[in-house]
């Protein structure tokens, strides 16, 4: 197992400073001097781009800057929208109508919380915001505390928070699984499970049976941590290891392989 793990955790590490975009990727194997430029090239166009897609409101840029920070402060974390406009002093309906364009802009991913299977139409109030590409993020971080983007991306890897960044690229990778044609939208088939403990991801799968996916980035592997849910039947722990196993019915494996797994649709690359 470890002739696989060791290459892939490697790559895995490049992909978590990297994101997906070929400019920042090609940026941090060559450690290339234009990465820098990379970081306010990106940050300015998904601004931009939230503030002109189609809507029956027209955009400004500045105030789609106001929500990507906002939204930073948040990210992995459970929240509201009320919650979010009150601390940004902010219109709540402006700021769902931004967050909007920034999730149809493919910027956002908007994870619902969930407290109930008997009830699926009804979410929770509260949900929990990821950035669709980790380079987007370090891009709106780097700009709302002007540091440079190589910086502040490194404070966030190197901290606690590498947690955070790590679900995030795996909730980025989850909605792809089922991105077809016509796309089916990612919040009919995950979200995070809402109650006195949570869980990360909840993924429906087509036969209406539902994966439960818990993401503990580091060396243990506490299955006992997971709750259990009677309308969920299988389990996944990720986790930073190179351990590949089942234990009490919850199948354990190291986030590399787990995506290195994953077959996106035919709409991705």
């Amino acid at each position: 197992m470890k002739r696989y793990f060791l290459p892939l955790n490697k790559f895995f590490d490049l992909y978590i400073k990297s994101g997906g975009y070929p400019i920042s990727i090609n940026g941090v194997i060559t450690n290339s001097l234009h990465l820098s430029s990379a970081y306010e090239e990106i940050y300015n166009y998904i601004k931009n781009d939230a503030a002109t897609i189609t809507s029956s409101l027209s955009g400004n840029p500045l105030k789609a800057g106001l929500v990507l920070s906002g939204v930073l402060d948040f990210v992995g974390g459970k929240v509201s929208y009320s919650k979010i406009a009150q601390k940004m002093s902010m219109n709540k309906s402006t700021l769902v109508n931004y967050s909007n364009r920034l999730e149809n802009s493919f910027v956002f991913l908007d994870i619902k919380g969930m407290k109930s299977f008997k009830n699926k139409l009804k979410d929770s109030e509260v949900k929990k915001f990821y950035f669709s590409d980790v380079f987007m993020h370090y891009s709106a971080g780097a700009t709302k505390y002007g540091k440079t983007g190589d910086v502040y991306s490194a404070e966030l890897i190197n901290s606690t928070n590498i947690g955070t960044i790590v679900k995030e690229i795996i909730a980025g990778h989850l909605i792809r699984l089922k991105e077809k044609d016509p796309m089916l939208l990612y919040g009919t088939y995950l979200k995070f499970y809402d109650d006195n403990k949570e869980i990360d991801f909840i993924y429906r799968k087509e036969d209406e049976q539902y994966i439960g996916i818990e993401v503990k980035y580091q060396n243990s592997t506490p299955t006992r941590d997971i709750k259990r849910v009677s309308e969920i039947q299988n389990y996944i722990l990720l986790t930073k290891s190179s351990e590949v196993k089942i234990k009490n019915n919850i199948a354990i494996f190291p986030v590399c392989l787990f995506l290195a797994l994953l077959q996106d649709s035919k709409n991705n690359l």
